[in-house]
């Protein structure tokens, strides 16, 4: 029973989440994306009413299974709802592949949590939407969590004959698992023989141009797609390396928001309790990410921080962090006070040396002097970098074996992040009041002196 409750609403709720977005569609002034609207429903129409996929005018630059799935929606004559429920259903595929994918690696309550995080974000993240790259990679997923590699090959040989990015992730269905050379054998026999099946069917349903125009669009060589308004033209994907280091810059940059702080905090969960020198490459790996942190916070691009005076800031940060860690803990174990004041009045010394260079010294006295009449405004701040410490710390104590591990580990990570973000904004705050009351104070206001009063001639 425990087990079905679950399972219900990771089923139940994806589907929920697309019959409110077909009525926010159908009843207020909320739109589909523009892709459904100009493209894949009207494509789907024509193919209904009888016109050749793949030449206009029903163009449109996918793989065919996504274009069958328009043509029998636009057939129903419900193609909105129809569309919305496949999307809902690869969500609901989605978030069980998730689940059996990241049971093996924390056991079965975080892999449940896991599938229930990812159905509970999906109107956050805009994720309630027609888009054949859902379907694509909910069928990429559960390639991977099946251990069948003819049910496998099925799943996969799909996905790519969905959307044509579904091909950079196919080699995670053979890489994910250790698998046999049997087992990959029959796998990629079977993906092979979906897409000549698909194909083949499109060649003797309605003539080779069509499957030829398929199967170039399967592999992101299509230059064209309809709409309802106008035949607009894409360059080639194989002609336009813009568009391919645009989608892979985008794509690193969030895995590195989210993989490396996690990371970071797992290698910190597992190593802090010795002093070894991997624990100290840990460490310096964090004081990196921390200082490339707080100067996008600070408004730099991220490239520009990635790589400005790396060696030199990190060491300085690095011993500036421990300074003031010492300080406080002395200032802590006498009579608490202290060290709260100490935390209070430093809290902005590693910030300085990470956004402005400063040196040993100068970090010192620059967060002194930021903290100096706003000591409270930035108890505020220490206390909320506080909580950011101790509760994922907590959780790693509290959750026993490799779950409590896993989980501490990314919430030290997702902790040190946010921590970083934090004092990055303080800092950019306080240095602009700091500026603001130097522009104010107007040195002519005091009262005249003695030297002020020329003398007679």
């Amino acid at each position: 029973m425990r087990n079905r409750v679950p399972t219900a609403f990771i089923v139940t709720m994806p589907l929920v989440w697309t019959l409110a977005r077909v009525g926010e569609i159908r009843y207020t002034a909320d739109q589909m994306a523009a892709d459904a609207r100009d493209v894949w429903l009207p494509v789907g129409t024509e193919i209904a009413h009888g016109a050749v996929p793949y030449l206009p005018p029903a163009v449109d630059n996918k793989p065919p299974l996504w274009v069958v799935l328009q043509a029998l929606a636009a057939s129903t004559e419900a193609d909105l709802l129809v569309m919305l429920l496949v999307t809902g259903a690869a969500h609901v595929l989605l978030a069980l592949s998730i689940r059996r994918l990241a049971t093996p690696i924390g056991g079965a309550r975080v892999g449940t949590l896991a599938a229930l995080v990812y159905v509970l974000g999906l109107p956050a993240f805009g994720l309630v939407t027609i888009a054949d790259t859902t379907v694509a990679v909910a069928l990429l997923a559960a390639a991977i969590a099946t251990h069948h590699a003819r049910l496998s090959g099925i799943l996969g040989g799909a996905a790519v004959l969905t959307s044509p990015w579904a091909l950079l992730g196919a080699p995670a269905v053979v890489a994910y698992y250790p698998r046999s050379r049997a087992w990959v054998r029959r796998a990629t026999t079977t993906a092979v023989a979906v897409g000549v099946v698909t194909l083949g069917g499109l060649w003797l349903a309605y003539g080779p141009d069509s499957a030829l125009n398929a199967i170039r669009y399967s592999v992101g060589l299509g230059d064209a797609y309809w709409t309802s308004n106008q035949a607009l033209h894409r360059r080639s994907l194989l002609y336009a390396p813009e568009q391919w280091a645009a989608t892979m810059g985008s794509l690193a940059r969030t895995t590195a928001i989210i993989a490396v702080p996690a990371m970071i905090g797992l290698l910190q969960c597992r190593t802090w309790r010795h002093l070894t020198p991997f624990t100290l490459a840990v460490a310096l790996l964090a004081e990196y990410a921390a200082v490339v942190t707080l100067r996008v916070m600070a408004g730099e691009p991220v490239a520009v921080a990635a790589r400005r005076r790396v060696g030199r800031t990190v060491a300085v940060g690095f011993l500036v962090g421990v300074v003031v860690r010492l300080l406080v803990g002395v200032g802590i174990a006498a009579f608490v006070l202290p060290g709260v004041f100490l935390a209070v009045s430093l809290l902005f010394a590693h910030a300085a040396v990470a956004v402005d260079d400063a040196g040993f010294g100068d970090a010192f006295g620059t967060a002194w002097g930021l903290a100096a009449g706003r000591r409270l405004d930035v108890l505020g701040v220490v206390s909320l970098l506080l909580a950011l410490y101790l509760v994922p710390r907590f959780v790693a104590a509290v959750v026993p074996g490799s779950t409590g591990l896993l989980l501490g580990g990314v919430a030290i990570g997702a902790g040190n992040l946010l921590s970083s973000g934090v004092v990055g904004r303080a800092y950019v705050a306080a240095k602009r009041v700091g500026e603001t009351e130097a522009e104010e104070t107007d040195p002519y206001d005091a009262p005249l002196g003695a030297d002020d009063i020329p003398e007679p001639e």
